[in-house]
């Protein structure tokens, strides 16, 4: 089920070359990587509160070729800035 799910969510997501994403809730970089796969020169941004997690999902994303930043973080404070609350 998940991976459907994943794999519906990717299809529909508009990713273009130089995007930034930010994976909240990261867990092992399933949906960082799948769209790395499909756009290497995005930069991905991978949080979430497990540093467990982020360290499988950051060798998940090197053994692939991929280079996603970690950072611990819990989605309820988020440190980032939207563009929509900056409107």
């Amino acid at each position: 089920m998940l991976g459907w799910f994943r794999r519906s969510f990717l299809d529909i997501i508009d990713i273009r070359p130089s995007y930034r994403v930010l994976d909240v809730c990261a867990d092992t970089n399933a949906v960082g990587i799948g769209l790395l796969e499909r756009a290497p020169d995005i930069k991905v941004v991978a949080g979430d509160r497990s540093s467990d997690m982020l360290k499988v999902g950051s060798r998940r994303a090197t053994d692939r070729g991929f280079s996603i930043e970690s950072v611990i973080s819990d989605v309820h404070g988020l440190l980032f800035r939207s563009k929509i609350a900056a409107q």
